[in-house]
């Protein structure tokens, strides 16, 4: 299958591009920059919808991955244009020289957070309502075109070797040193996805009709296979790597908006289930930090 993948230099998108590579796909890179192709992967330079469409229509993808993202949270000038370029332009932007030039599956990587409550839209931060503004475009395509819209919602992605000190690791490398934890008082809870468990599940996707052929919307949750109280979380990872219980200090508040419940807005991905174990992810994860 011919995918173009937005995003494909990120932690998910990278991981992701090496799958496809391997399984025998040809992979196109959507880039900011000017990189240089390399035997498995073209390097897509984006900088307006006339270069894009223009690449399009000659490359003839069968199907776009669009997991490009600005994760920023704050409402600051500068983050509000990024977060509109990046989330909505970019997409916008990405179906519309898809579906000129024939591709027919379009798979479109969203967030848990647009829902307070699991019931209604309700953003936790500007972040969500520009990824549900983002489905909702995407959703004129699915209806009216001949492309057809797929949108997965992840949870909160972890696994080794992530850029940025995100809450797994960092509590992780707290228990290995034996340093203390700072955090929330930690009643919300939580419902960690691993990387490959994401990566399956956009394959899964673009393997099965089925998950394009809604004809109102195709909309799924993408989470992992358990549900913890965040704040059980410090004692019970030090207990699975045999460390001594890490001293909490809850001097973070919770967030605007924060999610106290792990209640999924949209339904479970059909026919698809996480097969990574969060035990066996943890003790990989603390065996990589220690052998660093």
């Amino acid at each position: 299958m011919r995918i173009l993948v937005s995003g494909g230099t990120g932690y998910v998108g990278a991981a992701l591009v090496r799958r496809l590579v391997e399984r025998g796909d040809t992979v196109a890179v959507l880039s900011r920059g000017h990189a240089a192709d390399t035997n498995d992967v073209t390097r897509v330079p984006y900088t307006t919808l006339d270069d894009l469409a223009e690449f399009c229509n000659d490359w003839r993808p069968e199907a776009v991955v669009h997991l490009a993202a600005s994760l920023r949270k704050d409402i600051e000038f500068s983050s509000v244009s990024a977060l509109a370029a990046a989330n909505v332009i970019l997409p916008l932007h990405l179906a519309s020289a898809a579906n000129a030039s024939g591709a027919n599956k379009y798979i479109n990587i969203s967030t848990f957070s647009s829902s307070v409550d699991g019931k209604t839209y309700s953003p936790q931060t500007l972040y969500a309502a520009t990824k549900k503004a983002c489905e909702d475009l995407l959703t004129y395509y699915h209806q009216s075109e001949a492309l057809k819209v797929c949108t997965l919602c992840f949870y909160d992605v972890y696994g080794p070797k992530q850029p940025h000190d995100r809450f797994l690791n960092s509590l992780i490398k707290a228990v290995i040193q034996g340093q203390p934890f700072s955090m929330s008082p930690g009643k919300q809870e939580i419902c960690f996805l691993h990387v490959e468990d994401a990566i399956e599940s956009i394959v899964y996707a673009l393997e099965t009709p089925s998950c394009f052929e809604n004809p109102a919307e195709n909309i799924y949750s993408v989470f992992g296979p358990s549900v913890y109280q965040l704040g059980e979380l410090p004692q019970a990872i030090a207990k699975l790597l045999s460390k001594p219980d890490v001293t909490l200090v809850h001097d973070k508040p919770y967030r605007k908006n924060e999610i106290m419940k792990f209640s999924p807005r949209h339904p479970l991905l059909p026919g698809w289930k996480p097969n990574v174990s969060f035990d066996d992810a943890i003790k990989a994860i603390a065996l990589d930090e220690m052998t660093q």
